[in-house]
């Protein structure tokens, strides 16, 4: 009776999932391996905040995702402190299936370590 009730669950929530992608940049897979992939990056030091000319870029690894192509990213800072964090530039850079860069541009990557900027992203794409 157990087993057939969590069947009957697993089978309504996996139904009720329904992921599709309208707009590809790339060659577009099977409906049925759309995914979607969320996280949040946290730069802890200078290390991981990486200097660059007039700003600092933040490696974010989505491995774990599993993407068989470059996915669809949304990211953006999020801060805990209240200190406006508008006066910066952002935009991605270098995404494939393992990762990409998070590029911020008017922020030195010691104050993106001491104000604990963290990257909040989604990435959509495919599986197979």
């Amino acid at each position: 009776m157990k087993v057939a009730v969590l069947l009957a669950c697993l089978t309504t929530l996996s139904s009720a999932i329904d992921v599709r992608i309208v707009s590809y940049g790339s060659e577009q897979g099977v409906e049925p391996c759309a995914r979607v992939c969320y996280g949040t990056t946290t730069g802890t030091s200078e290390k991981v905040w990486s200097h660059i000319e007039k700003g600092s870029v933040l490696n974010i690894d989505i491995s774990k995702c599993q993407f068989s192509s470059s996915p669809i990213i949304l990211a953006k800072t999020v801060t805990k402190h209240l200190i406006p964090a508008f006066n910066y530039q952002d935009t991605l850079a270098n995404i494939t299936a393992e990762g990409f860069q998070y590029v911020m541009y008017g922020v030195a990557s010691s104050y993106a370590t001491l104000l604990e900027y963290t990257v909040s992203w989604s990435a959509t794409g495919y599986v197979c």
